[in-house]
């Protein structure tokens, strides 16, 4: 199971160092992650997705939710995994696209609403937004073309009410 965890740290040298330290002496793996300013100065966000396959998962979890939670240069540490975010990322692809074949990458690109960057002689720079799994499609499209070279974000997370995490 995928869990969406985003905290609120002090914006300050070697805090992201021992967040990943914390969680990773306690045996979890960050499947992405992506640090960013906010709209509060000297606040950072982190947006991590972390992924786990034991159901046991869910209670050591919470207890490392609640230990980042107690780190001096941690605000506030959100599980919102059950809140259902949103989840979006970026990424960016060179595909080969010779001009036999550069109609059905374009083709491609409209239906999962990519934007064509760059369009070379050989080649094309590809911009998509999504989810994970919306992401991960898009590769399995595009994989009968050669991905010459790619590059995503991470996904950030945000819930759908119209409370602010930080008060």
């Amino acid at each position: 199971m995928r869990h969406a965890i985003v905290a609120l740290v002090e914006n300050k040298p070697g805090v992201l160092s021992k967040l990943c330290s914390l969680i990773a002496r306690k045996g979890f793996n960050i499947v992405n992650l992506s640090v960013a300013d906010t709209e509060k100065f000297a606040v950072t966000r982190i947006s991590m997705a972390l992924e786990t396959t034991e159901l046991s998962a869910s209670t050591e979890l919470a207890q490392v939710v609640h230990q980042l939670d107690k780190q001096p240069y941690v605000l506030q540490v959100f599980n919102l995994t059950q809140a259902d975010p949103i989840a979006r990322e970026t990424a960016l692809f060179k595909i080969a696209a010779a001009p036999d074949v550069r109609g059905k990458v374009f083709h491609t690109c409209e239906n999962f609403r990519a934007r064509v960057l760059e369009a070379g002689p050989d080649s094309m720079v590809v911009e998509i937004t999504g989810d994970h799994q919306k992401i991960d499609a898009f590769i399995a499209a595009i994989e009968k073309y050669q991905i010459i070279e790619s590059i995503r974000t991470g996904e950030v997370f945000m819930t759908k009410d119209s409370n602010a995490l930080m008060h």
